[in-house]
């Protein structure tokens, strides 16, 4: 098995267990829906709040996506918030997000 790891996002599910199935077959280790997301708000190309809005707004099964900012807006914060994302503030303490992951399996 090769130590390389695939993380498929397309909506469509029969699709995603094809191509799931296709790139597992060549050795990789594949995700189709990841169970949780984390990531930081000032990302090139697409920040993170882009990419929670396309998530949810797609429809993927991503349970929970945590977003990180060292600088929050009322406005963005509320729209986290009302897409269900954790936001963790920088500095924050890796304890903090550890609690939260831990917290999800509750």
């Amino acid at each position: 098995m090769n130590a390389e790891y695939a993380l498929i996002l397309e909506d469509d599910e029969i699709n995603a267990e094809l191509i799931k199935t296709v790139i597992e077959n060549m050795g990789y280790e594949t995700q189709c829906y990841p169970y949780f997301i984390i990531t930081d708000i000032n990302m090139p190309i697409m920040n993170g709040m882009e990419f929670a809005r396309i998530m949810k707004k797609a429809g993927y099964n991503t349970k929970y996506i945590a977003i990180i900012s060292a600088k929050w807006s009322q406005q963005l914060r509320q729209e986290a918030e009302a897409m269900g994302c954790q936001i963790f503030h920088k500095p924050y303490s890796i304890l903090s997000i550890k609690n939260w992951i831990l917290s999800l399996k509750k």
